[in-house]
């Protein structure tokens, strides 16, 4: 079976990551809703969302209520 090829240095960044919420999706800091763009992230959204990450990438899966309530984007949009 052929090795699997590595993935390209521009598909790693931050603006390449998407997070997918009940209701809508971010990628680098935008929240969308389907595929149109329903607004940017305030800038504690952007903290909550890079502490989600962090915790993530850690493998912890116990992310705490008030983490959870700072990353509820979509409520608001629907």
């Amino acid at each position: 079976m052929p090795a699997k090829p590595a993935v390209p240095a521009f598909c790693s960044g931050k603006d390449t990551t998407i997070f997918i919420f009940g209701g809508c999706t971010v990628q680098n800091y935008k929240v969308y809703i389907g595929k149109t763009l329903a607004r940017d992230l305030k800038p504690e959204e952007k903290d909550a969302l890079d502490d989600f990450a962090k915790k993530k990438a850690q493998g912890q899966q116990d992310i705490s209520s008030d983490l959870h309530q700072r990353l509820d984007f979509c409520t608001e949009l629907s």
